[in-house]
C-alpha cells in the first residue's frame, strides 16, 4: 500500500462491531507493533489486550 494514500485515507473509528477477531489476525497486528520505530528506540508500550466487553476500562 502506498504509504501517502493511507495516510490521506486514515480516520477514527468510535463505533465497532461486537464480532470475535481472529486470534491469528490479532497476533499479526500485535507482531506489526513490535516491528514499528518507538521514540529514541525506547520500546516502552504497554499493550492490553481484553476480550471481555464489560472490563474495558482503565
Amino acid at each position: 500500500m502506498d504509504v501517502f494514500k493511507a495516510i490521506s485515507e486514515r480516520r477514527s473509528v468510535r463505533k465497532f462491531k461486537k464480532k470475535e477477531i481472529d486470534d491469528q489476525l490479532i497476533y499479526k497486528i500485535l507482531k506489526a507493533g513490535l516491528w514499528a520505530p518507538s521514540a529514541g528506540n525506547l520500546q516502552s508500550w504497554d499493550v492490553i489486550l481484553t476480550k471481555n466487553s464489560e472490563k474495558n476500562e482503565y
